[in-house]
C-alpha cells in the first residue's frame, strides 16, 4: 500500500491533444503530447496542484539565474533530467507506507488515536460542521481514493482557515489569495513562477541532514504550538514557504475496493477516516509567501497576505495584484514581480491566474478565481501607469456607488413598501456584480490603451473620455433596467426622474475630477 508523489503517475492533465492522463510530477514538460493544463475534480485542487508543482521545482531544479530559467522556458528539460533533479527529495513525497508521509504528522500514533479519527471528508475546507451550512458541496464525501485524499491535503494545508480548538491557519493565515503567472501549456505554468537563486532571500535545497524540519515539517517532530509558541522565518528555510504543515493529520487507509466520492474513479485503496490533533505550527507574521500579494494598511508597518473574496477576481484589485499601487502599501506576489522584472514583453505569453476562499472565519463562503491581462510595461512607466489606472478604478467605483443611491431613491421608499421589500442587500450586491462584469472588457481596453500612453508620453484625454462614456451608458443601462418603470408610474415617476438626474449630475463630477473633463449627453450616445 503505497502512493509517491514524485515518482507514481498520479497528477490528472489535460495533454495538447484533449486525452486527460495522469502523469508524474517529472513529466510536466514532455515533449509528446505535453500536458498543458490540471484536471482535478475541484477549481481549489487545481491551484494547490500548481503551487505543489512549483515548489517542488523550485526545491529541486531552481535556475541559477533569469538567463538560466530562460534557457529552460525556451527549450524545456527531457523527463529524464527532471526525475534525476526531482529524485533526491522522492523519500520525503510517500502519501501512504513508509514514514515520512507527506503533509502527516511524524508522531502520530493511529492506533492511539483511532477511536478519534473523523470523516475524510473533513480535509476539504468547504466541509459543514455541525450547525454549518451546506455552501457548494455535499456533506456525504465518505471515501476517498489515495489521489484525491493527496490534493485534499495538499490543498487543506496550503489554505488551511481558521479551525477552532487549535487548528492552526495556513503559513499565510486563512483562505489566502495565490495568483501564478499562467503560460499556455503546465511547464509554461510552472517554470515563471519558480524564483532565480540569484534573487533576494531565495535559498537553494540546504544539505539532506537540514531537509526534515527545516524545509519538510512532516519528516520531522511537529513544533507543536500548545502555548501559543510561534514557528518563525528564521526557524526555517526558504523551501518551507512551499510546504507549511499548520494541521495534525495522519491518513488511515484501508486495503479494500472503493469508487472514490470525489473524482468517481475506483481504487483498491479506500481512505474513509483520519486522525486530526490540534496545536500544529504556528506561522509567524514574518513569513513572505512567493505566490502571493500582500498589502500594508501604513508603509511602516509588516505586510498582510491578501485573501480571498467575493470581488477579489474583479477587475478592481488587478493593478495591485500585477504592478502594486502608487502608494507602495499593495505588493503583487514575489513570483509576478520577478517574471514581469526578467521579462518586460511577459504580456505576449502569459496571464495572472488568481484564486482563493472567501472566508467567513471557519466558513468557506466560496470559491473566488479569475485570471487577468498582463500588459507590456517596464521601467518609470510603470509608476506613470498605477496612477492613471488608479483614477479609472476611482471613477468606476464613485459611479457605481452613485448608481446604487440613485436606485435606492429611486424604488425603496414607503410609498411602496411591498416593491421596496424585493430589493434587499444581496439585490444591490447583484447589481454592482454586473456593473463590475459590464465594464470589464472596457475597462481592460482603456488600460491596454494607457500602457501605450504612458511609454510614449502621448496624451491620455482620448482614453480617459472613452472610459467616461462606457460608464457613463453603464450607470444609465442599469438605472433604466431596475428602476424605469417608476418613470412611467404616476405616483413616483418625480421621485425616479430627481434619482435620475441627480446620477447623471454626480457622475459628471466624478469625470471632471478623475477623468479630465465632463461628457455630454451627445458624447455618450
Amino acid at each position: 500500500m503505497s502512493l509517491n508523489l514524485v515518482r507514481d503517475r498520479w497528477l490528472p492533465a489535460v495533454l495538447e491533444s484533449g486525452q486527460v492522463e495522469r502523469i508524474a510530477p517529472w513529466e510536466i514538460a514532455r515533449a509528446d503530447d505535453p500536458p498543458v493544463n490540471l484536471a482535478p475534480p475541484r477549481h481549489d485542487f487545481r491551484l494547490a496542484l500548481f503551487e505543489f508543482l512549483i515548489g517542488l521545482v523550485q526545491t529541486a531544479c531552481p535556475p541559477k539565474n533569469g538567463t538560466k530559467r530562460e534557457q529552460w522556458y525556451d527549450a524545456p528539460p527531457s523527463p529524464e533530467t527532471l526525475r534525476e533533479a526531482m529524485e533526491p527529495y522522492a523519500s520525503f513525497f510517500n502519501l501512504l507506507g513508509e514514514r515520512p508521509l507527506f503533509q502527516q504528522d511524524l508522531t502520530l500514533d493511529p492506533k492511539e488515536h483511532a477511536r478519534s479519527a473523523i470523516p475524510i471528508g473533513a480535509l476539504l475546507i468547504n466541509y459543514p460542521g455541525d450547525g454549518s451550512l451546506d455552501f457548494f458541496v455535499k456533506r456525504d464525501i465518505g471515501v476517498m481514493c489515495p489521489i484525491c485524499a493527496a490534493m485534499a491535503l495538499q490543498t487543506m494545508q496550503a489554505f488551511a482557515p481558521s479551525g477552532g480548538r487549535g487548528n492552526r491557519t495556513s503559513l499565510r493565515g486563512g483562505g489566502p489569495l495565490s495568483t501564478i503567472i499562467l503560460g499556455d501549456d503546465l511547464w509554461r505554468t510552472v517554470w515563471p513562477n519558480v524564483l532565480p537563486l540569484n534573487a533576494r532571500d531565495v535559498e537553494a535545497a540546504p544539505i539532506a541532514a537540514e531537509l526534515p524540519g527545516k524545509v519538510f515539517p512532516w519528516a520531522a517532530p511537529t513544533r507543536t504550538s500548545e502555548n501559543g509558541e510561534v514557528f518563525r522565518r528564521a526557524d526555517g528555510h526558504f523551501l518551507h514557504h512551499f510546504w507549511g504543515m499548520p494541521r495534525r493529520f495522519l491518513l488511515l487507509p484501508e486495503e479494500e475496493h472503493c469508487r472514490c466520492e470525489l473524482c468517481g474513479d475506483e481504487s483498491e485503496i479506500a481512505i474513509r477516516k483520519l486522525i486530526q490533533r490540534p496545536s500544529g505550527y504556528n506561522y509567524g507574521e514574518d513569513w513572505k509567501h512567493p505566490l502571493t500579494p500582500y498589502n500594508r494598511k501604513k508603509t511602516d508597518q509588516h505586510p498582510f497576505p491578501i485573501h480571498g473574496k467575493p470581488y477579489a477576481t474583479a477587475y478592481t484589485n488587478w493593478l495591485p495584484l500585477v504592478y502594486g499601487d502608487s502608494s507602495g502599501l499593495a505588493e503583487p506576489a514575489r513570483c509576478v514581480q520577478a517574471a514581469r522584472e526578467d521579462d518586460p514583453d511577459i504580456a505576449n505569453e502569459y496571464r495572472l491566474l488568481a484564486g482563493g476562499y472567501d472566508m467567513d472565519n471557519m466558513k468557506a463562503r466560496g470559491w473566488c478565481e479569475g485570471s487577468f491581462p498582463i500588459l507590456p510595461l517596464g521601467g518609470d512607466a510603470v509608476q506613470t501607469f498605477r496612477t492613471e489606472v488608479e483614477a479609472l478604478v476611482k471613477a468606476a467605483s464613485m459611479v457605481r456607488d452613485n448608481l446604487t443611491r440613485a436606485i435606492r431613491s429611486a424604488v425603496v421608499h414607503t410609498s411602496n413598501p411591498a416593491r421596496s421589500k424585493a430589493f434587499s442587500s444581496s439585490f444591490f450586491a447583484d447589481l454592482s456584480a454586473s456593473f463590475w462584469a459590464d465594464t470589464r472588457a472596457a475597462f481592460f481596453l482603456a488600460a491596454e490603451d494607457l500602457a501605450k500612453v504612458v511609454q510614449t508620453e502621448a496624451s491620455d484625454a482620448e482614453v480617459k473620455q472613452t472610459w467616461a462614456r462606457a460608464l457613463w451608458q453603464e450607470a444609465d443601462e442599469l438605472f433604466m433596467r431596475v428602476a424605469g418603470p417608476e418613470l412611467t408610474h404616476p405616483d413616483h415617476a418625480r421621485r425616479a426622474s430627481r434619482a435620475f438626474n441627480e446620477m447623471r449630475k454626480l457622475n459628471q463630477g466624478v469625470y471632471k475630477k478623475y477623468l479630465g473633463g465632463a461628457i455630454t449627453t451627445k458624447e455618450a450616445a
